[in-house]
């Protein structure tokens, strides 16, 4: 099977750099970055990509070949929602709250 590659907005974070631990234990063959606007220190196996959900196309420069998004920032005007489903990138949002 081919190598996969995922990104998870906000792992620079809590929840994000433990969505990343828990992932590159499971699945060896998923590549990961991870993505923000404030990048943290990286951890050792993922690589780093400027994501900004308050700018008009949040993954201007995320790779073509992304099979997986998990948020876990707050998507307010739903930029990043939008901006992977233009992509037909699949979209876990883990931050969704109600109005």
């Amino acid at each position: 099977m081919a190598e996969q590659k995922g990104l998870i907005v906000g792992g620079y974070g809590t929840v994000g750099s433990q969505i990343a631990r828990i992932l590159q234990e499971q699945n060896h063959d998923l590549q990961l970055l991870l993505g923000g606007r404030n990048p943290g220190k990286p951890l050792p196996f993922v690589s780093s990509l400027f994501v900004d959900n308050t700018a008009a196309d949040p993954l201007i420069d995320a790779p073509k070949d992304l099979s997986l998004i998990i948020n876990a920032v707050n998507d307010p005007d739903d930029r990043l929602l939008l901006a992977s489903a233009r992509r037909q990138i699949s979209l876990v949002d883990v931050t969704r709250w109600r109005a």
